[in-house]
């Protein structure tokens, strides 16, 4: 899968037992992959492959029907 922003994205290191907005993904082309969520919740999320940077796949699909910066375009 693949994950195309206009933006940087403030979102979660799921890795982090915090779960604080702690890392960015900056504008371009990202590989991503659905793993089940690290906080234990129903949501999967989409991060960045081999990481757990990411959000819930909800979250990204809300701006999949924007056209300006916020728009995020993920190919299946």
């Amino acid at each position: 899968m693949i994950l195309v922003s206009k933006r940087n994205w403030e979102v979660h290191d799921g890795s982090k037992a915090s779960g604080n907005d702690d890392a960015i993904v900056p504008p371009g082309r990202h590989e991503i992959e659905r793993v089940p969520n690290p906080f234990g919740f129903e949501a999967p999320w989409l991060v960045l492959k081999g990481t757990l940077i990411g959000a819930t796949e909800g979250f990204w699909r809300q701006w999949t029907d924007y056209s300006d910066d916020f728009q995020i375009v993920i190919e299946e």
